[in-house]
């Protein structure tokens, strides 16, 4: 039996283009204007997903349509919070929340608390497929998309490493223990091997979402 969840309405990712008919999902880092958050800016890339799902859900702003400028803007606003480390970029789960945190404090969102589920280095400590299917399952179920960091994508060669994306739909196996999930990552939707991912990574990484 496959089990399936996702947020509850992808259009609240879009983003439109500079041809309106060309239409992005999320956001891509590759809009920051200078080399270095280019090349480290997933993290913020990743919170503005998230906010910009979140404020048109919940119909903050009033905001009906997002275009990269605006979108651009909001990175922006997020990285003077969620502001990457030389040398190591957004590596945590807590630097990643933190962040988070002081941004919705200061912008005045009501935000309850951050859920998440760290994935160890070590093969031994680490959640089996189906704990963190029911993990990520409860955040879709409530529509709230979940950030997820790797810091090595193992035998996932969709993903890539030292990254972060969004979680916006999971698919579990029950018969074949397999465990996919669906993300937003360089202004696409995307299909990834999460399983594969989770038993083949030789470096940490995690799942934090918001209420």
């Amino acid at each position: 039996m496959v089990r399936r969840e996702s947020i509850l309405n992808l259009d609240y990712l879009k983003i439109e283009g500079n041809n309106e008919n060309y239409i992005y999902y999320g956001g891509d880092q590759e809009w920051f204007k200078t080399a270095w958050r280019r090349i480290s800016g997933c993290g913020p890339t990743t919170a503005s997903a998230i906010i910009m799902y979140e404020n048109r859900k919940n119909d903050i702003e009033g905001v009906k349509k997002y275009s990269k400028s605006k979108f651009l803007d909001l990175m922006n606003d997020i990285w003077d919070f969620i502001t990457p480390i030389k040398g190591k970029g957004v590596n945590t789960i807590d630097l990643f929340f933190e962040g988070f945190k002081k941004y919705t404090k200061a912008r005045h969102y009501k935000y309850k608390e951050s859920i998440f589920m760290k994935i160890p280095i070590n093969f031994e400590d680490r959640p089996n497929k189906k704990e963190v299917f029911k993990f990520l399952y409860k955040a879709l179920e409530k529509d709230h998309p979940i950030a997820f960091l790797n810091l090595d994508n193992g035998k996932e060669n969709k993903l890539h490493r030292w990254h972060w994306v969004a979680i916006v739909g999971i698919a579990y196996d029950d018969l074949s223990d397999k465990l996919e999930a669906t993300i937003a990552d360089e202004g696409m939707l995307k299909k990834i091997n999460l399983g594969l991912w989770l038993t083949t990574a030789k470096n940490e990484g995690g799942f934090v979402y918001f209420e």
